[in-house]
């Protein structure tokens, strides 16, 4: 049994690649369809893997919003009580999933403390039973402590030396 389903358009495969992960990093069992087995019907295998994750993610977009498939995902979910709404573009998720809260991943960029992103942490906390991981920023640096500035990389000649 996985944690967490995501649903998506393949439009926005690479995004949401970045949310598989960092769901994944906070220590949920992600399946998503880049997993597909090329051996089965794919509406017999999302059903399956809707039904037996604890959560599903849809992830809103322009394109997402237009996609039957994306549409009849999250409906499965949200029958289920397992839905979790994102949206990655500026965009309302479609009639009827208006009524239900969303968070906003528009301008999330993989940090730990995001508004919408401390959103979709909370509502897996919740369906699946568990808090997540601990957080570690991209650059391997746990949450807890502070960042350090990157070094920067210089084009050209040096700054010049004020005496």
């Amino acid at each position: 049994m996985v944690d967490v389903f995501i649903s998506y358009s393949r439009e926005n495969k690479a995004r949401v690649a970045d949310i598989a992960a960092a769901v994944t990093a906070a220590g949920y069992e992600v399946w998503w369809d880049a997993e597909l087995p090329p051996h089965r019907s794919y509406g017999d295998v999302i059903t399956e893997k809707i039904g037996h994750a604890q959560a599903a993610i849809v992830v809103w977009s322009h394109a997402s919003a237009q996609s039957e498939w994306v549409r009849a995902e999250a409906d499965v979910a949200r029958n289920q009580k397992k839905l979790v709404q994102t949206a990655i573009d500026d965009v309302m998720p479609p009639l009827p999933f208006n009524q239900i809260q969303f968070a906003d991943l528009s301008d999330w960029r993989g940090e730990p403390g995001h508004r919408g992103w401390s959103k979709v942490l909370m509502s897996l906390e919740e369906l699946c039973g568990r808090e997540a991981a601990p957080v570690v920023a991209s650059r391997g640096i746990p949450q807890s402590e502070p960042p350090r500035p990157l070094p920067v990389e210089r084009h050209g000649p040096p700054p010049a030396q004020k005496s």
